[in-house]
C-alpha cells in the first residue's frame, strides 16, 4: 500500500474514532506530529502480532491505528487524564 492510500487509511479511522474532535491537525498531512507518522509508515513494516512500543503516547492515535491493523501495543503517558479522555472517546466511539 502507498504512504497517500496509508495515510487516507489512518485519516478515516481517526474519523471514525474522533468524529470531529481530532487530537491533531487532520488536515495537512505534512505537518501532522511534524512527519513522525509519515516517516513510520513509509519506513517501517507493521505487520499483523507485532507489539510496538510507545512512551509518552499522549491520545495515542497512532497506536490506535496500528493497533487497528493488528498490532499489540504497549503504550503509557505520566498524565493520567490522557487515558480518561481517551477511554471516553473510545467508548463513545463503540471501539471498546
Amino acid at each position: 500500500m502507498s504512504w497517500n492510500e496509508l495515510f487516507s487509511e489512518f485519516l478515516s479511522f481517526e474519523g471514525k474514532i474522533f468524529r470531529e474532535n481530532f487530537p491533531i491537525a487532520a488536515y495537512d498531512p505534512h505537518l501532522i506530529r511534524y512527519g513522525e507518522y509519515r516517516f513510520a509508515l513509509e519506513n517501517l513494516s507493521f505487520r499483523s502480532g507485532e507489539i510496538v512500543v510507545d512512551l509518552g503516547c499522549g491520545y495515542n492515535i497512532f497506536g490506535l491505528y496500528l493497533a487497528y491493523l493488528g498490532a499489540q501495543i504497549l503504550a503509557t503517558d505520566a498524565d493520567p487524564q490522557v487515558w480518561k479522555e481517551l477511554q471516553q472517546t473510545l467508548v463513545s466511539a463503540n471501539w471498546c
